[in-house]
């Protein structure tokens, strides 16, 4: 389907130079209303955004649509690889909402035909029913095609493209295309939308991206202790002591029991397969981290081990600073990133 462009905020910006998860959260910030448009060679996504959140999205490759979670999982993951544009267009928010609805719909009507319907009439009856949705038109003689979007009745945008692909769009088009319904006169399709639920999408396409950086942030410090421990009483001893709080805490958080395996340390790296907020997984950790210090402490003194890890951490509080406090680590794992733990420079 053809969508309008909008006022352009950004244009091509290269994926291998841009964080699209950092771009979707200074949009947020700034209650943007638009969509941003992700193109690879053979792949096209966008993000729809009203008012700064992410209210759904679509990807497609080749002959294939997804939409969605689903669709905005895929695409955060794509957006890491190089070779790729991104754009963003903004658009006002009710436009916002009818597009984005429109992502999924139901054919009311089929192939109708100006020769044995009047398409100004059918325009007038969609508006008296509230419909929101939008007509797809095919012009005859090959002079393009076009799509008018309503809202609760209401046309509130006209695109037609030419048969040389320019793309025009505004209200003052609706005139154009009932003047070529009237002469060669046209075919055209109509749609209802369904309109998407309220819901924290943004919070979603944020888990999906942060949650690689924070497994970054949480393996450096992981290993970083592991390796002092290790050094200080004996070797293996941390990782031993760590798989048994996990057990230990996996009835209150399911996904750190090593033996479901969604949460796995192992030679100083962490792979997460489980499926929970980055908060829960942020707490858990922390917790585990913590009990498993208290339990080395009668081996050698907890507040021992942690002068020994000061300047280990420290350089991870320099090189991490971003994450830290967007992930509000100095309060899920004061132990470790508490303000009195970092160093005075």
């Amino acid at each position: 389907m053809i969508f309008p462009k909008g006022e352009v905020i950004h244009k091509n910006l290269s994926t291998s130079y841009t964080n699209l998860n950092g771009l979707l959260l200074s949009l947020k910030g700034e209650d943007f209303s638009g969509y941003v448009k992700i193109g690879f060679m053979d792949y096209e996504a966008m993000f729809f955004m009203d008012s700064g959140d992410i209210i759904n999205a679509i990807e497609q490759i080749g002959d294939k649509k997804r939409v969605g979670q689903r669709a905005i999982t895929n695409i955060i993951s794509k957006a890491k690889e190089q070779d790729g544009v991104i754009s963003v267009y903004q658009l006002a928010p009710e436009m916002v909402t009818v597009l984005a609805s429109t992502l999924k719909r139901e054919i009311l009507y089929r192939d109708l035909s100006t020769d044995f319907t009047s398409l100004q009439r059918f325009i007038d009856r969609l508006g008296e029913q509230k419909h929101t949705g939008y007509i797809e038109i095919a012009l005859r003689d090959g002079k393009g095609s076009g799509v008018i979007f309503f809202q609760e009745g209401e046309p509130i945008e006209t695109i037609l493209t030419a048969k040389d692909g320019n793309l025009v769009s505004g209200r003052n088009l609706l005139s154009r295309i009932l003047e070529e319904a009237q002469g060669a006169g046209v075919v055209f399709h109509v749609y209802r939308a369904d309109l998407p639920t309220p819901s924290d999408h943004m919070s979603e396409i944020n888990e999906g991206e942060d949650l690689q950086d924070l497994l970054r942030v949480l393996q450096d410090t992981i290993s970083s202790i592991e390796t002092v421990v290790d050094g200080l009483i004996k070797k293996g001893i941390f990782s031993s002591e760590l798989r048994r709080v996990l057990v230990k805490k996996s009835n209150e958080y399911p996904f750190l029991d090593p033996f479901a395996a969604e949460f796995r340390y192992e030679d100083g790296k962490i792979v997460f397969t489980g499926n929970t907020v980055i908060r829960d997984l942020t707490r858990g950790l922390g917790e585990c981290l913590g009990l498993t210090l208290e339990a080395l402490s009668n081996k050698f003194s907890k507040k021992k081990i942690l002068d020994h890890v000061k300047g280990e951490l420290d350089q991870i509080k320099v090189d991490f600073r971003t994450e830290i406090k967007k992930f509000n680590l100095e309060t899920t794992m004061p132990e470790i990133f508490g303000r009195h733990f970092i160093k005075k420079r």
